[in-house]
């Protein structure tokens, strides 16, 4: 079901750049203004130029953040900076981070996979997106003619995950970096095309689920259709129809999901006592109150959130009625159908 198969991605020059830490920087979707400015001085060859150039005063439709963007990019392979890839490759990144004070390491794979509209039911998402975003990527998209992020993806296997077609021995790592908060990753380099071949067929039978990256996905099916158009005669194996993705194995033991957190501001009394109401519908309510010391009562919340949360899907709720912490899990399983909110 998932066409997934190598390609010739752009890599920093490691023989001419050295250690890549002062290189990376995060999603955009995650980078606060501080952050941006950060990686800009971080180093002239941050990556955050091609993710998320700065706005200037005098940006105009000749000369904006994406335009700066495409113009680096190809300065930066005129260079030497950045390379591509002479054969099609896949790529393997190993992330290693610590999590309740021990180490962990969890490896993906780099790849491109065939863009299909979603009705399909082979790549499947789990959110809804805004539209402003989605137009953000794309302009840079259209721009740069390159992915420069990648989606991540989740997939269901049994057979040992995304190791599982690799020789048992790996080489050392082609690059590696470590970030601002100490995560570390590595990136090896596959071309070997039995390895491919092996890699691409424990993967066709697979559906992927779009953990990260629905505005970016969408945006490349937007510019799939703009170069469909634009280009009537172009193949199936065109560029466009594709989009880089990182490949997760869901079982994977050390793919860790924390909590999301969201803060709604302005609901008066009337409301909040309405949303009460509508709440004990369809959850199970459980209040926790505060303790003595604002440390101990933190760690006994997530403590008991994380224990509810193994058990069923668990939501924590604080700010609803004076200082207690409400848990709340569905009274029955399905989804709550389409009765209108408070």
């Amino acid at each position: 079901m998932a066409d997934v198969r190598p390609f010739r991605g752009i890599r920093y020059n490691v023989h001419q750049l050295g250690d890549l830490s002062a290189l990376i920087c995060p999603p955009y979707d995650v980078v606060s203004p501080d952050d941006q400015l950060f990686y800009h001085h971080k180093s002239p060859y941050n990556v955050i130029r091609l993710e998320l150039g700065e706005k200037l005063p005098g940006d105009t439709p000749e000369d904006n953040r994406y335009t700066r963007a495409a113009h680096t990019l190809q300065s930066w392979l005129k260079d030497g900076i950045l390379v591509r890839e002479t054969i099609p490759a896949f790529y393997l990144v190993e992330h290693r981070f610590e999590h309740q004070g021990g180490l962990r390491s969890r490896f993906s794979l780099l790849a491109r996979v065939r863009l299909e509209d979603f009705a399909s039911g082979h790549i499947r998402p789990h959110e809804m997106t805004i539209g402003k975003a989605g137009a953000d990527r794309l302009r840079l998209l259209i721009a740069c003619n390159a992915n420069v992020s990648p989606i991540m993806a989740l997939f269901r296997n049994s057979g040992g995950g995304v190791l599982s077609p690799l020789p048992d021995t790996i080489d050392r790592p082609t690059s590696s970096a470590v970030d601002r908060d100490g995560v570390g990753y590595a990136l090896w380099v596959i071309t070997d095309e039995d390895v491919i071949t092996s890699i691409s067929e424990s993967l066709a039978d697979k559906e992927l689920y779009i953990a990260d990256g629905h505005h970016r996905y969408e945006t490349a099916l937007a510019y799939q259709q703009q170069q469909r158009s634009a280009q009537p005669l172009s193949t199936a194996d065109a560029g466009f129809n594709f989009v880089m993705m990182t490949l997760t194995d869901a079982s994977d033991p050390n793919l860790i999901m924390e909590p999301t957190h969201r803060v709604v501001r302005g609901l008066d009394a009337d409301t909040l006592s309405r949303l009460d109401d509508a709440l004990r519908d369809h959850f199970h309510m459980e209040v926790l109150s505060p303790m003595s010391d604002t440390g101990g009562t933190l760690r006994h919340w997530l403590d008991t959130l994380q224990e509810r949360g193994q058990q069923q899907t668990t939501f924590g709720l604080y700010g609803l009625d004076g200082n207690d912490l409400r848990l709340l899990s569905l009274k029955q399983k399905g989804p709550l159908g389409d009765e209108p909110g408070p």
